[in-house]
């Protein structure tokens, strides 16, 4: 059974989103990556980060980097990854400098994001487009 208090909190993060709140933008694309409050869809996890991404948020900048080097929810490209690292570390964000540096550390956020989808049973889809 849902958690019906996760949804109450999803909801509320939802509204403050669509009104530009960053914050509740990667609040609610991580309820949508962990399924808490909502099913778990990464194509709308990637759209929220995005707006958030676009409010400067250097979390969102790594996470939606991290999905472009393991190919979560958008087609897999080190390029966009490397852009999204760069703005973050530019500000002083660690976790995107060291995804810069540490090639290592890249493949592990990768092992561990499929990990996450093989034991949520999740089907990746195609980018919508």
């Amino acid at each position: 059974m849902a958690n019906p208090l996760a949804a109450i909190t999803f909801r509320s993060n939802l509204r403050k989103a669509q009104q530009g709140d960053r914050d509740a933008q990667f609040k609610v694309a991580q309820a949508y990556v962990s399924g808490t409050g909502i099913e778990t869809d990464y194509h709308e996890a990637v759209l929220w980060l995005e707006a958030a991404v676009d409010n400067k948020l250097n979390d969102a900048r790594y996470i939606l980097g991290t999905f472009y080097d393991a190919g979560e929810g958008v087609p897999r490209d080190r390029k966009k990854a490397n852009a999204l690292y760069s703005a973050a570390a530019a500000t002083g964000h660690a976790p995107s400098s060291r995804a810069l540096t540490d090639e290592g550390f890249r493949d592990e956020v990768t092992k561990a994001h499929e990990a996450v989808v093989k034991a949520k049973g999740i089907v990746p889809r195609p980018p919508r487009g």
